[in-house]
């Protein structure tokens, strides 16, 4: 093991109390917890550079559109009066 000795601030101190205390650990014990942390956090962030469309078929997300409020009550008569000319079928 390596002995590291660095320099804080008022503020820092602060920080470094507060991780203790809410830890309950030692000053040594609290700055390895938090440089792992920090350490486990980059790597998760340098992995996850996906683009959106990664994203999105990851979610499990479908879908989603506007229609008109009634679209449940009248979908039946929309696709047979415009749906088969949207599609490019003639109707039977």
């Amino acid at each position: 093991m390596e002995i590291i000795s660095f320099r804080y601030d008022d503020e820092l101190k602060k920080e470094l109390n507060f991780i203790q205390t809410t830890i309950n650990s030692n000053q040594s014990q609290a700055i390895k917890n938090s440089i792992h942390a920090f350490y486990l956090y980059l790597k998760n962030k340098k992995q996850t550079k996906k683009s959106p469309q990664e994203i999105l078929m990851e979610s499990g997300f479908i879908g989603s559109f506007e229609a008109r409020k009634d679209l449940s009550v009248t979908y039946k008569r929309d696709v047979v009066t415009s749906g088969y000319s949207f599609y490019g079928y003639s109707r039977l």
